[in-house]
């Protein structure tokens, strides 16, 4: 009887590491409520890693305005709200009508979108670009790109650690390939 336990129990674990979709679906039952999920993620936004932008050296501050300034300015018009950025360690808190937009857009989602786009924006660190991934501005390449900007960017200047670096960035472009699919397929 153990030994069958065991057998199921390593079947199942299999299962979760194949299935990309698995975490997600296990995550949909997590939370309590969806109220609690976006005000999860509305804290993201406040911090949203395209909103804090670094003072130095000027060529990554270049590189962060050209890059992920398109994704802002998309998110401001999509939702017609004025996002405010951060310089350094300082953050600048979002109007108070920003915050309640946005609310209101992810209460609409279905559970099963408002857990995919929890779950990306947990891997992406972002909520702009989750949005941007689930509304199909930005491929799930793209968003991981932009996303680890900085990481990029540092290890074009010291090197990188191949096993961790790219299993990072391999793991965060199946969690939100993963969180896409969900989304786009709870939609019908």
């Amino acid at each position: 009887e153990r030994e069958r336990e065991k057998r199921t129990r390593r079947r199942q674990q299999k299962k979760a590491r194949t299935f990309p979709c698995a975490p997600i679906r296990d995550t949909h039952h997590d939370r309590d409520s969806a109220e609690a999920k976006v005000n999860y993620m509305l804290d993201f936004l406040e911090t949203d890693t395209l909103l804090i932008r670094d003072e130095a050296p000027q060529d990554l501050v270049e590189q962060q305005t050209s890059e992920w300034a398109p994704m802002v300015e998309w998110f401001n018009r999509r939702f017609r709200v004025q996002l405010q950025h951060s310089v350094g360690i300082s953050v600048k808190e979002q109007h108070p009508q920003t915050l309640d937009t946005v609310r209101q857009h992810l209460l609409q989602l279905n559970a099963f979108q408002t857990t995919a786009v929890d779950y990306c924006t947990n891997t992406t660190k972002s909520l702009i670009l989750t949005l941007a991934l689930m509304e199909r501005q930005v491929s799930v390449a793209r968003a991981v790109q932009l996303a680890r900007l900085e990481v990029r960017f540092q290890t074009a200047r010291f090197g990188e650690v191949e096993w961790a670096h790219t299993l990072e960035e391999k793991d965060s472009m199946v969690r939100s390939a993963a969180a896409a699919l969900l989304y786009r397929w709870s939609r019908f």
